[in-house]
């Protein structure tokens, strides 16, 4: 991703964006958080950012919006342009119709006192129809999966649904561009992969996705793109199997690997040159042709002597009781089910994981 040449053919633009936070104090200037940032997403680019905690991830994420630095202040050098529209100017609500923006925390933006009131606040605000109110509504909780609980209280949601119900309220006002930051932060591998297939679909569809993410190995199987940031530079910038050739880069700017790149690179350090692979598709093939035993596997060696085990540790005896659950029922006092005849029985000095 080079320095971007026309800005009306882009969906995002960073024109040599440097900024910094307001000073504390006017005696104590801080530092910039970004510095010299150049980046383009063309329409229908699926990118990701990458870095470490800190590295200003939030910060460029929020200048796509105008929030940095129409709501925050600071010192602001250089350009955001985004649907053609320069983010310093323009109003943040008229920006909010060509780009959604999910926080990563959905109690941030999730205040309404029922989960279809939610998706449809930001649309009321607008002055859309009545008609076209509802059925965005009804299509945007439904493309999440959340239609059966339109007349919850958000607050009686779990975390994952509330992401998923931030979602639908940005997925109402039907932006061109997706912007996410962390999105799965607060999923278990169930939500997170429920998210996965939402946020290919809405690729397909020709949407542009720009996403931070610590989770790189999902990451990688929606991405076409990645974009790392380090001290507030971009340090790597390209095509997402090049970007992640660069292991030693990567490393040193605390950006975590695909469990599919350190495989690679610890079979690299034994000697073995394979072709790039990120995912675990990838993988099963390439090892397969590469790797292949060349001699039956009742054939194998038997691998180095193993190293002698620890003596036996005694310990006193622990006298603990057994748990016992015999069809156990539970409603919240909404009308929640949350167990239906549960019946358990642990045996006293079980390890048992829930």
């Amino acid at each position: 991703m080079t320095m971007p040449r026309d800005d009306v053919n882009e969906d995002i633009v960073f024109d040599n964006l440097t900024y910094a936070y307001p000073p504390l104090t006017p005696e104590r200037p801080t530092a910039p958080v970004l510095r010299g940032i150049s980046l383009s997403l063309p329409p229908g680019e699926k990118a990701v950012l990458l870095g470490r905690t800190g590295a200003g991830k939030t910060t460029l994420l929020l200048s796509t919006i105008g929030i940095v630095p129409q709501r925050t202040g600071g010192t602001f050098r250089g350009r955001v342009v985004v649907c053609g529209r320069d983010t310093r100017h323009t109003p943040v609500p008229d920006l909010a119709t060509c780009v959604g923006y999910l926080f990563q925390d959905p109690d941030a933006q999730v205040f309404q006192v029922r989960v279809e009131d939610e998706v449809a606040f930001a649309l009321e605000n607008l002055g859309v129809p009545e008609e076209e109110i509802a059925r965005r509504v009804d299509w945007a909780l439904e493309m999440v999966g959340l239609s059966h609980l339109r007349e919850r209280a958000p607050a009686h949601l779990s975390g994952g649904q509330k992401q998923r119900l931030a979602l639908a309220a940005v997925l109402a006002m039907q932006p061109r561009i997706l912007v996410l930051d962390e999105p799965t932060a607060n999923l278990d591998p169930v939500g997170r992969d429920t998210l996965l297939a939402l946020l290919t679909l809405l690729g397909q569809e020709g949407r542009t996705l720009f996403l931070a993410t610590q989770e790189v190995d999902w990451a990688v199987e929606l991405v076409h793109s990645a974009h790392a940031l380090h001290n507030g530079t971009l340090a790597l910038s390209g095509r997402v199997a090049d970007v992640f050739s660069h292991v030693d880069r990567l490393t040193a700017a605390a950006v975590p690997l695909p469990q599919m790149v350190e495989l690679r690179t610890r079979l690299a350090e034994q000697g073995h040159t394979l072709p790039p692979f990120l995912t675990l598709d990838q993988a099963q093939t390439i090892l397969a042709r590469h790797l292949a035993p060349p001699y039956p596997v009742s054939q194998v060696p038997s691998s180095s002597p193993s190293p002698p085990l620890p003596p036996t540790l005694h310990l006193p005896p622990i006298t603990a009781p057994d748990i016992r659950v015999e069809n156990l029922h539970f409603t919240y006092p909404n009308g929640v089910q949350a167990l239906r005849g549960l019946s358990l029985h642990i045996e006293g000095g079980e390890f048992v994981a829930v």
